[in-house]
């Protein structure tokens, strides 16, 4: 009976301790992650896992994965507030290989993406999507490259879920080789598709590269984008937003800051319907593009006066002009 007894009470106390260390992993601050790991790892530096999916069971809220090695890991869905990074000098490749994948899913209050390599196919019609921002309130991309994709990031409605604004924020980055490079899309109430958010969608980006793509920065009703520092080049539409592409006119504005549109065959077009589309532009050149500047119904493109054309074979003209103060 004794036997019994102390059989059963090592039984509970092996029991507990997986648990225990089941909840240890869960809070660990850094989980790491290799190409020669084993998801049955702690997600440790020492005994690394194998997929990002693992590293983030493992990580708490507000810490880190840390990809160790170059190569390919597979689409995960970020599901808590983290930063997701790849070492310095690591090509992490995360593979989007056709139109049932997305590469990333962002479902998080708070999240990083740095250092990553996202990837699709170079098929035209078999794509996946790159960066999906499902719900979020702060997304940060940073020193990100991705190649080969249906769109790069798509940023859609995701405020809405958590009753704010979302913010999203690009630097240092490129996409190319996809249809569309960065599509922001209309902001809407969860509760009611067809109705415009209360909370319109900020987003800024910074020395970012779209190259070799359809549509280079998309802009849809409800959203406020600056994009800065940055270059469009070789694209059908460098920069485009669609205004009052709902049954509720809202607003769709893009603000363009020091940057480079050239061998588009559209650089720059406003697309306003039953809402306004607005482009201010400001220190920016318009250079060997098929045509520089394109506005229909009541959509704007609105010069700061201190723009410069080269070489399109047709300028276009911008709607109106304000002075810089």
């Amino acid at each position: 009976m004794n036997t019994l007894r102390y059989t059963l009470n090592a039984v509970g106390i092996l029991t507990l301790s997986l648990v225990f260390s089941v909840v240890t992993q869960a809070q660990v601050n850094h989980a790491f992650v290799s190409t020669s790991g084993d998801d049955l790892n702690p997600c440790s530096r020492t005994h690394p896992c194998e997929s990002i999916s693992r590293a983030l069971i493992a990580v708490g809220e507000g810490g880190e994965v840390i990809i160790l090695d170059s190569g390919s890991y597979q689409p995960f869905v970020v599901n808590k507030s983290v930063s997701i990074i790849a070492a310095p000098g690591i090509v992490a490749s995360i593979n989007a290989p056709d139109s049932t994948v997305t590469a990333i899913t962002i479902r998080a209050l708070r999240v990083v993406l740095r250092g990553l390599t996202i990837t699709g196919t170079i098929a035209p019609h078999s794509r996946g999507i790159g960066v999906f921002i499902d719900s979020t309130r702060v997304l940060h991309i940073q020193n990100c490259v991705l190649n080969g994709l249906e769109i790069g990031i798509l940023f859609q409605s995701p405020g809405a879920a958590y009753g704010a604004s979302a913010n999203l924020f690009v630097t240092d980055t490129t996409v190319m080789y996809s249809l569309t490079g960065i599509d922001i899309t209309f902001e809407h109430d969860h509760l009611n598709p067809g109705t415009p958010s209360n909370f319109p969608s900020n987003i800024s980006i910074d020395r970012v590269r779209l190259e070799m793509v359809s549509n280079g920065l998309v802009v849809d009703d409800n959203a406020k984008v600056t994009i800065r520092d940055s270059v469009v080049a070789k694209n059908t539409f460098g920069f485009r937003t669609f205004g009052g592409d709902s049954t509720v006119p809202v607003v769709a504005e893009l603000n363009i800051e020091n940057c480079v549109a050239t061998n588009n065959y559209w650089a720059m077009s406003a697309d306003g319907r039953t809402g306004a589309s607005i482009i201010h532009v400001s220190n920016s050149t318009i250079a060997n593009n098929g045509n520089g500047l394109m506005s229909s119904g009541i959509g704007k493109i609105i010069s700061f006066g201190n723009n410069r054309f080269a070489g399109n074979d047709s300028d276009g003209s911008f709607t109106s002009s304000i002075s810089l103060r």
